[in-house]
């Protein structure tokens, strides 16, 4: 199946169209909750996630090696329109409203963690 989308040369909105990859995480999580789960950790902060994740579950503290990572993309992100960013966004909904959640989550977690 990549094989074949690889060669349709979607543009990116295109791609982001295609019913196989929108809302991904929500199709995942089903009727699920964010608070159903033990442990939630967002990608932007991934290394401060696993550390959180190991102290929560009482394991030993692990390096993380980057590997696989774009040697090309740019400090800020990819390069794309409002415009392409805002069709993607109404393409997957449900996936930035449990985003979003998932954001609160954390937040408020660690909140109480902190004290506050």
């Amino acid at each position: 199946m990549s094989v074949e989308l690889h060669q349709k040369k979607l543009s990116l909105v295109q791609y982001a169209g295609l019913d196989l990859v929108r809302n991904e995480m929500a199709r995942f999580f089903g009727e699920r909750q964010p608070a159903d789960f033990a442990f939630i950790g967002l990608v932007e902060d991934f290394e401060s996630a696993v550390v959180r994740f190991c102290e929560r579950f009482e394991l030993p503290p692990v390096s993380i090696p980057r590997e696989n990572a774009n040697p090309d993309r740019q400090a800020g992100g990819y390069g794309i329109s409002d415009r392409e960013r805002e069709q993607i966004l109404e393409l997957n909904l449900q996936d930035w409203n449990l985003y979003n959640a998932c954001v609160g989550l954390q937040e408020r977690e660690l909140s109480l963690a902190e004290g506050f």
